[in-house]
């Protein structure tokens, strides 16, 4: 199946190159384009896009607006287009609490050589977020077009999907009626499940630190939980976000302002203090002191890890570094980025819970710790926050 792309820029110049590169992809066809706010929300309720790729500074309504009515109205993945800035950083987080699911960097000579990279980025981002549990709801949530004919004709931009006929309609609502009874069935056996699994996640005096990694869909999913934190929280938290220089001090700021937990972007010398949430700093990497195993030090990327922060080189670390019973919890992200590092900690005794499938924007970096026989438990949103609310 095609996956449909709705692209919106104001630049006619972003326009063409974006949607260059994405019709090049293959699986990929843009349905669309857009100019302004506007005109994105009128045509994700037309075209229906699997995903959107969304600029901020357009004429008229800006992106934001545009992504909290989008969000409202047909909730669709949409994936951000932001400048490497401290106004960058803003606006990409003000987009990701208004419901925009991931970003990405643009930059005039990256899309104008159309580069290895860059073509890369977008279309593992694209593909992540087209089989996103969001994007497949809003494919089952696309209504079937009222019309007399039996026929009736292909909605615009969707080429490569067939409609729903009556039958297939009626079909489906059946198995919905169907499943109905298997689902509660299966709420009331998870709720159960959850209840004996809380008892066991709130006794957190066994540990020393929590470690956290995450990457996409994981601020969202920190914001969540660190603005529900009790203020008597046990442990430390050091956390590993995928986020590039200048983001991660912005990120940090707003959850200090959101948590009853000093919250602040990790800086070398800083140790492991209950209360404190310690954030990785973009563009580099975050490591335990040998010397003192209870601080850390910040240290340059290195070219040949993908990613900086790395939750891989996190967790080595600490296996290698850190003299504390380590309580690790891997987030929502996509790619794999963890497993090798909890590889390493689990040797050490260290506890590994996930976020659930159902729960995350994307199941890449969890799933590769369940799919390694790592993880400890996996915990639905609820779970998670009760862990914080009652830790």
């Amino acid at each position: 199946m095609t996956i449909g792309v709705l692209v919106v820029d104001d630049s006619n110049f972003f326009r063409q190159q974006i949607s260059k590169l994405i019709n090049s992809f293959g699986d990929f066809k843009v349905v669309g384009t857009a100019v302004n706010g506007s005109e994105a929300i009128t045509k994700t309720a037309l075209l229906r896009p699997d995903v959107i790729t969304m600029d901020y500074e357009m004429p008229g309504m800006d992106g934001i607006t545009s992504i909290r009515q989008i969000m409202e109205k047909t909730p669709t993945p949409i994936l951000m287009l932001s400048s490497l800035s401290y106004d960058g950083a803003r606006i990409t987080l003000d987009a990701l609490d208004s419901g925009a699911t991931d970003y990405l960097l643009k930059d005039f000579e990256s899309f104008a050589r159309a580069t290895t990279k860059t073509q890369n980025e977008l279309y593992k981002k694209l593909k992540a977020l087209s089989e996103s549990p969001l994007s497949r709801a809003s494919r089952v949530a696309t209504p079937t077009p009222a019309t007399p004919n039996p026929t009736p004709a292909k909605p615009i931009g969707t080429s490569k999907r067939e409609n729903d006929s009556s039958s297939k309609l009626a079909q489906t609502t059946a198995s919905s009626a169907a499943s109905k009874t298997e689902q509660k069935n299966n709420a009331a056996a998870n709720t159960a499940e959850q209840k004996n699994t809380g008892s066991k996640l709130k006794s957190l005096s066994h540990y020393d630190v929590m470690l956290i990694g995450c990457s996409t869909g994981g601020p969202a999913v920190l914001n969540r939980i660190l603005s529900l934190v009790s203020a008597n929280f046990p442990l430390p938290i050091v956390i590993a976000l995928h986020m590039p220089e200048y983001f991660t001090e912005t990120f940090a700021q707003r959850l200090n302002q959101l948590s009853k937990l000093k919250v602040k972007e990790a800086e070398t010398g800083d140790t492991l203090v209950r209360g404190q949430v310690l954030l990785a700093p973009g563009g580099k990497q975050l490591i335990f002191d040998p010397k003192t195993r209870n601080s850390l030090v910040v240290v340059p990327n290195s070219k040949n890890l993908n990613y900086a922060p790395c939750v891989d080189v996190l967790f080595a670390s600490a296996a290698r570094d850190l003299d504390k019973k380590v309580l690790a919890l891997v987030l929502t992200g996509m790619g794999a980025d963890g497993r090798e590092g909890a590889k390493l900690i689990k040797k050490n005794g260290a506890t590994i819970w996930v976020q659930d499938e159902k729960s995350c924007v994307v199941f890449g970096m969890p799933g590769a710790i369940v799919k390694a026989n790592l993880a400890d438990a996996v915990l639905s949103m609820d779970a998670l926050t009760d862990l914080f609310v009652t830790g």
